[in-house]
């Protein structure tokens, strides 16, 4: 495997890579998609960039209370094992530490929940272990007929057996 070199870069995404992520995510089973408004309504967005071209994204949300979630995070395969997504979670790690928000993050994807162990976060299988300002802003979430008709679609598409794992992050009480 050739190393690559890439830069991490906290910016906007534009209309043409919004586009891409939705129609690339729509065939990956462990992320739920997101709209164009809800791409454009993140509060913080890091992408790993290779010739000047997205290779990967975390993107945060400021929820209630003192936490911010990390809603997308998506490595393009072609780029996957080159170290892009422990960059892109420290990226995300340090912009929580540094506006003083709590992290957590919802995954079904395996290669997540690794590098949230590896990066210390509690991490558990049960949704009624978040603290409640966590789950009262998943359920908020979970209303969205968009991520209802996604989670259901992405069921009859890849029907695996697959966990839900959460992970958190102290950085204030």
């Amino acid at each position: 495997m050739q190393k690559q070199t890439f830069k991490i870069v906290r910016r906007r995404l534009d209309d043409k890579e919004i586009a891409f992520l939705i129609k690339e995510i729509k065939q990956t089973p462990n992320i739920t998609g997101f709209t164009v408004s809800e791409w454009d309504s993140f509060d913080g967005i890091f992408i790993a960039e290779i010739d000047n071209k997205l290779a990967g994204i975390i993107a945060l949300k400021n929820t209630a209370g003192n936490w911010v979630s990390i809603e997308a995070f998506y490595v393009l395969s072609k780029y996957r094992n080159f170290g892009i997504g422990n960059k892109l979670f420290d990226a995300a790690l340090k912009a929580a530490m540094k506006k003083k928000r709590n992290l957590y993050v919802i995954t079904y994807n395996e290669a997540v929940v690794s590098i949230m162990r590896k990066n210390n976060l509690q991490v558990f299988d049960a949704f009624f272990k978040l603290p409640f300002f966590v789950m009262l802003a998943n359920i908020t979430h979970a209303l969205n007929c968009y991520i209802v008709y996604e989670f259901i679609r992405k069921k009859i598409a890849f029907p695996a057996d697959r966990k839900l794992t959460f992970g958190i992050k102290f950085f204030v009480e």
